[in-house]
């Protein structure tokens, strides 16, 4: 960028004019430099830096500069919003993004209403200025007036909803952390499930994964209470079950924490039990990556409250062992725990229960509990009174029948 010259910056917009003039009418503007440079009238060594300002370009756009100054630059960057031109328009966002990270000129904007004035942008005809209105909505939504503000501008949530398929990749996973940053609040996250957004999000889970694993937190968080059973009636199951079939580490995680919320309920029970999804978290069970086993386990704890369950796991034969296994990882509290829980589910069944009796009695006897949950003991107490538990009656040896 710069010439071997000193005053590089000059000497490239005044090309026409000598070096050695350029550097003597700089070094007597200073007027307290009185030697001479021995680099005046002979061109200089390539240096690192430069005694002039970096500044790319010849020309350069005072509307697109980074910071707006003083109390009125807020104001005027709101009238901005509405320029006719276009650049003028990109700019505002742009500055008012940069300007909104701090959390004090974050409330001014929320007070002026500038969510108000980006309703409109959200749905541009360009793409630029619709996804720098959702990054802006997004930063607005990370404080809680923010989130309440925008809800309650019904215009705005219509244009977000529309929003959620978008052609433009960059505006749908601007529109997606948006909505998982309003969804963390559960007073702005249940008008996101009265309006809909649940339907929306379950049909476009198919999106590329970087926008499909935001859409199944944000879903997380909306299925905390009503949200469960309106994912169940519109199939939201069974769009799950098909996402086990992916191998993204984060996806795959997050589908099975879902389909844990899900089988909280007993709908979701009744649906896992249709679905026979006992083999497939079975396979992520087995799956090297801590999070997704983590999480596969959590799911099979839910999946087999109910004794069906426990019969389909009874014809799974790999999934005792590898539970056991993972019942030794105290370094992992959760996936200890939920291992410990799935593992005496299951043996409730007396076939389960007489492998792990006779081939891993030691090896569960032996777990070494992690000391962060106090529960610990008391989930393994329970584990072992299971495989202690012997029958006394005719009745007792047949009780696996009645499953």
């Amino acid at each position: 960028m710069y010439s071997c010259h000193k005053n590089s910056y000059l000497q490239s917009n005044f090309a026409q004019i000598p070096p050695g003039i350029i550097n003597r009418a700089v070094q007597n503007a200073w007027d307290d430099i009185c030697c001479i440079d021995e680099h005046d009238l002979d061109p200089a060594f390539n240096r690192l830096t430069s005694e002039q300002p970096c500044i790319p370009v010849r020309n350069v756009d005072p509307t697109r500069r980074p910071e707006g100054f003083g109390k009125y630059a807020m104001p005027k960057l709101r009238r901005e919003l509405h320029d006719k031109d276009t650049e003028v328009v990109t700019a505002a966002l742009v500055t008012l993004c940069d300007l909104t990270h701090d959390p004090e000129r974050a409330y001014e904007a929320i007070n002026l209403k500038i969510h108000e004035r980006i309703v409109n942008l959200v749905t541009h005809e360009l793409s630029e200025i619709r996804e720098r209105s959702a990054h802006l909505l997004t930063i607005l939504a990370g404080l809680a007036a923010g989130k309440e503000a925008i809800v309650s501008n019904q215009l705005l949530l219509d244009n977000l909803l529309d929003n959620i398929d978008n052609e433009s990749p960059e505006v749908r996973i601007h529109i997606a952390s948006c909505l998982e940053t309003i969804a963390q609040f559960w007073r702005t996250a249940d008008v996101l499930v009265a309006n809909g957004f649940i339907q929306v999000l379950l049909c476009n889970l198919s999106d590329r994964p970087e926008i499909a694993q935001i859409h199944l937190e944000t879903l997380k968080h909306l299925m905390y209470c009503d949200g469960k059973h309106i994912a169940i009636e519109e199939g939201g199951f069974n769009i799950l079950v098909g996402l086990l079939e992916r191998d993204e580490d984060e996806i795959l995680t997050k589908t099975c924490e879902l389909i844990t919320t899900l089988c909280s309920i007993k709908e979701g029970r009744k649906l896992a039990k249709e679905l026979v999804i006992l083999p497939e978290l079975n396979v992520l069970l087995h799956d090297q990556r801590e999070t997704v086993h983590t999480a596969a386990a959590e799911a099979i704890m839910f999946c087999t409250i109910i004794s069906s369950e426990k019969i389909v796991a009874s014809n799974i034969k790999t999934m005792p062992k590898r539970l056991v296994q993972l019942c030794k990882n105290k370094l992992n509290v959760r996936t200890q725990m939920f291992a410990i829980k799935a593992l005496t589910n299951i043996c409730e069944h007396p076939l389960v229960r007489k492998e792990v009796t006779t081939k891993y009695y030691h090896d569960v006897e032996g777990i070494q509990l992690s000391e962060d949950v106090e529960e610990m003991s008391k989930y393994k107490s329970t584990l072992m009174s299971m495989l202690k538990w012997v029958p006394h009656s005719k009745e007792d040896l047949t009780v696996g029948r009645n499953y």
